[in-house]
């Protein structure tokens, strides 16, 4: 988890990276030149101590990323709620939101999330209530039957998507985003 660590120089050099890349290493020199004022040394130095620490691949002078922006911003949101909320999600969002207000974009991508968390759960309780009665009809079946069957439920909690249509049995389960603002749901 440690590789994901990034310091400053670093990640301004891999967003330029993430942004263009795959992309030649005397381009992207020239580009460092250009955006952060780093001469050709400087550029290969960062190349190749990145690439030392597995972050970067730079073969035939190309250069190719091999963790995403996503990856980093996960473990550096992971470490300082570590580090400054004792892991803490709620301690976390009560602080960054104490003298912020959210924007209405903000606001509603929040509310899209937690509607999805919401629905998917959903889905997946009704997946482990099917996988208990279909165990109770094949009690004399071997555990690799209820392993699979459990297996289906992981899934479900584990994935964070879902494929629908018109066979669907879930198809109109699906929480109406409208629930939030009505005073009775």
């Amino acid at each position: 988890m440690e590789k994901f660590k990034l310091f400053d120089a670093e990640y301004k050099f891999m967003d330029i990276i993430w942004e263009l890349g795959p992309i030649n290493s005397t381009e992207l020199s020239k580009i460092c030149l250009s955006r952060l004022g780093w001469k050709k040394p400087t550029t290969y130095n960062m190349i190749r101590k990145l690439s030392e620490r597995g972050i970067l691949q730079n073969e035939n002078a190309v250069v190719i990323s091999l963790i995403g922006r996503e990856q980093v911003q996960k473990y550096e949101t992971e470490a300082l709620l570590e580090k400054s909320f004792d892991g803490s999600l709620p301690a976390f969002i009560a602080t960054f939101l104490k003298d912020r207000k959210l924007s209405e974009e903000e606001a509603q991508k929040m509310i899209d999330r937690f509607i999805a968390i919401i629905n998917m759960s959903l889905t997946a309780s009704c997946v482990a209530l099917g996988v208990m009665i279909v165990r109770l009809l094949l009690k004399k079946a071997p555990k690799i039957f209820s392993y699979i069957l459990w297996s289906i439920v992981l899934f479900r909690l584990i994935c964070p998507f879902s494929f629908e249509s018109s066979l669907s049995l879930m198809y109109s389960s699906d929480i109406s985003k409208e629930v939030i603002y009505t005073q009775a749901p």
